[in-house]
């Protein structure tokens, strides 16, 4: 019998409420209220001070989760600092002049901006944050325009982030000429949100400029909200695979699993219809030379090996996630070596998806035929002494293909972590 190895590694695992895109937005009036119990943040500078904020959720953005964001004085959160910023940093310049959005040329390529301008914190500003598990919102009161003695502007907005995705900008009083841009950016992807034809399929001419170097104070008015909503075509998000039952069939020494693949729609649509398949690959990629989605394997350079069967008629409803569940087998027993089981959504393209980059998830751990324990965790008391008796928690699985039966183990005290604290004989 052959003793087929399959490892399986993590490629994608995606929030089921991430969105794979930069979300459109929607603008609406709403009277702003301020924060009530907010905390204040501290910053190095007044100028161009930053302050870390870890947030109680992961906040999925353009594929990334982050925990922690970078709240700026000139009005922006930062989900990464820029390159020319470290951590440990207590100030960092992201205004240069004004620049579309998106924009390549800025310093500042991950952000989301209630005010791109050069601020500043003036005696009468604070800028606080209050958090709860369902979401934290950053408010900036009686911001400056930077221009020390004398702003041409003052104003007063809040940024909300939920742990969806989702987030809002909302403005309260403002004062003066707000003559700066808004919008959110993540590398080449984003919004311009306010101004003259500011919208999703038109954000170049927002502010009435395809430039956008006419700054659009006239859009800037108290009660104005801007917030995202998930997109109106459907997009399929494969977030993580989960394999069962792996054996070796005799006599014909095909392969046989469960795949459970956990799929959502971050739509507002419906995705009906699609069908859905499990490959083992040498590679941990579904490579556009096996045939491409829908397509046969077998081209030039093919080599995944598409498990039997496919799983049609599938549909999930606008923003659903499921768990999909089916017995896979090989056709024909794989030629011995390493494979990664690959799961891909929308096999025959049956749904305009919005993107097509996020079908794919593959195992985040390896399974190989035969027996073979691994040993994930180990927990017990931090400290004991002579004669004591002290309860030690193991936990381990078997990612082979065949039954462990009796599972003998000695637990060893080590000087260090590195010695290896489980020892399976």
């Amino acid at each position: 019998m052959k003793n087929v190895r399959l490892a399986v590694l993590a490629v994608m695992v995606v929030s089921a409420q991430a969105w794979a895109q930069i979300p459109p937005f929607t603008r609406t009036t709403t009277p702003y209220a301020s924060l009530v119990g907010a905390s204040a943040l501290t910053f190095g500078s007044t100028d161009e001070g930053f302050a870390a904020v870890t947030l109680p959720f992961g906040f999925p953005y353009n594929g990334t989760t982050y925990q922690t964001v970078y709240v700026h004085v000139n009005g922006q959160i930062l989900l990464s600092l820029p390159t020319a910023c470290s951590a440990t940093a207590t100030s960092c310049t992201t205004y240069t002049s004004i620049n579309p959005l998106p924009t390549a040329s800025s310093p500042v390529q991950n952000h989301i901006s209630a005010v791109w301008d050069d601020a500043q914190i003036g005696a009468n500003t604070q800028i606080r944050v209050l958090s709860t598990p369902a979401k934290v919102t950053v408010e900036w009161v009686n911001l400056e325009d930077f221009s020390f003695s004398n702003p041409a502007w003052t104003a007063t907005f809040q940024i909300a982030l939920e742990p969806s995705g989702n987030f809002s900008i909302h403005y309260g009083p403002i004062t003066g000429t707000a003559s700066f841009m808004a919008g959110y950016q993540a590398g080449t992807l984003g919004y311009a949100v306010l101004g003259t034809g500011c919208l999703p399929t038109a954000q170049a001419s927002c502010c009435g400029s395809t430039s956008n170097t006419a700054r659009c104070g006239s859009q800037y008015t108290s009660d104005v909200l801007i917030s995202t909503e998930p997109p109106l075509s459907p997009d399929l998000i494969a977030s993580s695979v989960r394999v069962s039952n792996f054996q070796t069939i005799q006599p014909s020494n095909d392969l046989s699993m469960t795949v459970t693949v956990r799929a959502a729609n971050y739509s507002r649509s419906p995705a009906n219809n699609w069908a859905w398949r499990a490959f083992l690959s040498p590679d941990p990629f579904r490579d556009p030379s096996d045939g491409g989605p829908g397509l046969a394997d077998g081209g030039t350079g093919a080599n995944d090996i598409p498990l039997d069967p496919e799983t049609s008629g599938n549909s999930l409803s606008p923003q659903g996630s499921q768990d999909f569940s089916t017995v896979v087998t090989t056709s024909s027993p794989p030629p011995a070596g390493d494979y990664y089981v690959i799961v891909e959504l929308d096999t025959q393209n049956a749904v305009a998806e919005v993107s097509e980059a996020n079908n794919i998830a593959v195992l985040p751990y390896a399974i190989t035929g035969g027996v073979d324990l691994v040993s994930t965790n180990i927990t017990g008391v931090a400290t004991s002494g002579p004669d004591s008796v002290d309860s030690v928690r193991l936990q381990y699985f078997n990612r082979g293909g065949s039954t462990a039966g009796t599972i003998n183990y000695r637990i060893m005290l080590a000087s260090g972590r590195d010695a290896g604290l489980v020892v399976f004989p």
